[in-house]
């Protein structure tokens, strides 16, 4: 059971909302409390504010280009490192007009996608890693599909993307089938290069 309560400040300056909770283990038939068991979790999170671009602007304040990129897509954690192209785990952009991504070559991995929606802030997209199964007797390629997704928002700092991925795992036996794998979810975040 999840419970929320909700705290916004006001006073005509844009604030972030505070949200609180916690995954109880078992519901409760009185008010929820984030301290009835062990295995209640506090999940403090907060809640920014998406504001969608002026018309002939592009999300992030970015400059339309068919040559130059101006933004970045970094990912990190869930055993990503080092799969990429780029040893920093970055996905080089650009935008045209219409807030069409297009990656950089040489940071791009293979399959990759990507789409914005600039009225919603939403982001998504998926791209694909091919390594050998390490417990194959012999060179045996494994494609894991890795989707994002990431939400525009304006918080203290400026506006950004953050968001998650997914990330199936390498087979960790030889019996283990790669379509079985854990898979583990780690940040993504999408920003204006500076």
């Amino acid at each position: 059971m999840w419970f929320v309560s909700q705290e916004c400040q006001s006073g005509g300056i844009i604030q972030p909302c505070l949200f609180t909770g916690c995954i109880l283990a078992r519901p409760l038939p009185s008010r929820p409390s984030c301290d009835q068991s062990p295995l209640d979790r506090p999940l403090p999170a907060q809640a920014f504010p998406h504001f969608s671009p002026a018309t002939g602007s592009l999300v992030l304040g970015i400059t339309p280009s068919t040559t130059v990129n101006d933004a970045r897509l970094e990912f990190t954690d869930a055993g990503i490192d080092g799969k990429l192209p780029a040893a920093d785990e970055r996905i080089l952009l650009r935008l045209d007009t219409k807030h069409k991504i297009f990656a950089d070559a040489a940071t791009k991995p293979k399959s990759f996608t990507a789409t914005l929606n600039p009225k919603t802030g939403l982001i998504t997209g998926s791209f694909v890693l091919t390594e050998n199964n390490p417990f194959a007797t012999r060179p045996t390629p494994v494609n894991r599909t890795v989707p994002w997704h990431a939400m525009i928002v304006k918080d203290a700092t400026g506006q950004q993307g953050i968001g998650h991925f997914l990330l199936p795992q390498l087979p960790g036996s030889a019996t283990e089938k790669p379509t079985a794998t854990p898979i583990l979810s780690g940040q993504v975040v999408f920003e204006k290069l500076p």
